[in-house]
C-alpha cells in the first residue's frame, strides 16, 4: 500500500491536472486564445484533432493552428465533465479521458458540440502539461437543424 505521502501527492496531482484542462476550456472560451493554449502544452506536445482538424505537433504548430480560430469563434463556453485520471508509478506521467459540451457561435452560427478527449500529461519542473491531446469530435452541429439532420459543421 502506498504511503500517506504518495496518496497526498497523487490526489494533488489529479487536482492540478484538472486545473490544467480548466485553463485550457478557460483559453478556449477566451476565443480560443493561441498563446494560453500553447503556454498549456509540452515542447513536443501532440494535439490530434483527428481528420476534422488534423495533427499538430510541437507547441508553435498547436499555437499556429490555435491563432486563426479566434477569427471565426466569437463565443464559446466549453463543458469538461467526467474525468477519469491516472497518475503513473512514476508520478511525472499521467492519463486522462473527459467528456465535453459546448455551444459555440462561429461564423454568426450558433453552433453545438460534443467530443471526447484522451491525453497524456507530463509533470515538467514540478507542473503538469498536456503531452498528447487526442480529440474524438461527435458532432459538431449548427443549432437550428441540430446532430439529427446536420451532424458536422465541417467536412
Amino acid at each position: 500500500m502506498a504511503t500517506l505521502e504518495e496518496r497526498i501527492q497523487r490526489l494533488e496531482d489529479i487536482k492540478e491536472i484538472q486545473a490544467l484542462k480548466i485553463a485550457y476550456a478557460r483559453a478556449a472560451d477566451d476565443r480560443y486564445n493561441a498563446d494560453r493554449l500553447a503556454a498549456l502544452f509540452t515542447e513536443d506536445a501532440v494535439w490530434d484533432g483527428g481528420e476534422k482538424f488534423g495533427m499538430h505537433r510541437g507547441r508553435q504548430a498547436i499555437h499556429d493552428f490555435f491563432a486563426p480560430i479566434s477569427e471565426a469563434f466569437t463565443f464559446a463556453l466549453h463543458y469538461y465533465m467526467g474525468p477519469t485520471i491516472d497518475i503513473a508509478p512514476s508520478g511525472v506521467a499521467a492519463t486522462g479521458h473527459w467528456y465535453m459540451w459546448f455551444p459555440a457561435t462561429i461564423s454568426e452560427r450558433a453552433i453545438f458540440g460534443a467530443a471526447t478527449y484522451d491525453e497524456q500529461y507530463r509533470k515538467v519542473d514540478g507542473r503538469w502539461y498536456f503531452s498528447h491531446l487526442k480529440l474524438t469530435l461527435h458532432f459538431f452541429t449548427p443549432y437550428e437543424s441540430g446532430w439529427v439532420k446536420e451532424r458536422f459543421l465541417v467536412q
